[in-house]
């Protein structure tokens, strides 16, 4: 994207966050605009159909064996539905 198709924009944020950002844009060694342009890229679906983002996060000790991790992840998928049902009866 080049730099005359960009707008500008000011937000407020904590400073705790903004450190935080800053370290970790450091790491991946882009600018901390650029990484809230990612973010907002990941959370802030570009169409008009709307999702729910679900992350999970996997123990490295439940993938030793296909059963430990599909006994890990029916669990998960239980509590996901049950979760996103929810939303459904709102």
């Amino acid at each position: 994207m080049s730099k005359a198709s960009k707008n500008n924009m000011s937000i407020a944020i904590d400073p705790e966050i903004q450190e935080r950002m800053k370290v970790h844009a450091a790491k991946k060694n882009i600018s901390v605009s650029k990484l809230l342009r990612d973010l907002f890229e990941k959370y802030i679906p570009n169409t008009e159909d709307d999702f729910d983002t679900v992350i999970l996060r996997v123990p490295h000790n439940v993938k030793q064996t296909e059963v430990q991790l599909r006994d890990w992840l029916n669990k998960r998928t239980e509590s996901l539905v049950k979760a996103l049902a929810a939303d459904i009866a709102k």
